[in-house]
């Protein structure tokens, strides 16, 4: 990630600026989480809410369980000053349940990930495998026509949420503003989306 990225991904949002909490042990990074503020809607009135993200404390460090709660609760403290009413946070299986004992995160809804390998000798490192890639990029295309299929025929609804962003052209326009995001509109749905390049996996 470039210098101009972490800007971006920053000031990328409805207020144009984010909040950010820094861990430094003699001069070493060794923690840091970031809130992103937007507007939401909370059973249909319009707050501001506070997104919790790009955190991480660095291996040797996370014994001490303590580093990441000092950061968030002075984060949110701050947030609170410019009256953010509550926060968010898609957490890892790794940081789950410190969300939930340590932070006092309450679960309020799931958010599964679903991964095609499209390019299998990459992802494990073995070109004597490139002759699979071909096969797998069969089976990821008939995946997705049986996805189509069986989401018109059963994904007729959607679903109710507690919790929802207050989208809208402006949102989109300055969430996904970065050159590297790709924005597509088809059929009445619009989505952004961009590729990392993570060890020369795509």
């Amino acid at each position: 990630m470039t210098k101009k990225d972490l800007i971006s991904g920053a000031t990328s949002d409805s207020f144009g600026y984010s909040y950010h909490a820094v861990c430094v042990d003699n001069d070493r990074v060794v923690g840091f989480n970031s809130i992103i503020p937007n507007y939401y809607f909370y059973n249909k009135q319009k707050i501001k809410m506070g997104y919790s993200g790009s955190t991480f404390v660095i291996k040797e460090y996370r014994k001490n369980m303590m580093i990441l709660r000092d950061m968030m609760k002075k984060l949110e403290a701050k947030c609170k000053e410019d009256d953010i009413k509550a926060f968010l946070a898609v957490p890892n299986s790794n940081s789950l349940l410190y969300f939930k004992k340590i932070l006092k995160y309450d679960d309020i809804a799931e958010l599964p990930y679903y991964i095609l390998p499209v390019s299998i000798s990459k992802i494990l490192k073995k070109p004597s495998l490139k002759i699979l890639d071909f096969f797998i990029k069969i089976f990821c295309m008939v995946n997705i026509f049986l996805n189509k299929i069986f989401a018109n025929l059963f994904n007729t609804r959607p679903e109710k949420k507690q919790y929802v962003v207050d989208y809208n052209t402006d949102f989109n326009n300055n969430r996904f503003s970065h050159s590297r995001y790709k924005t597509i509109q088809k059929g009445g749905i619009e989505f952004s989306y961009t590729i990392y390049n993570e060890d020369g996996v795509k």
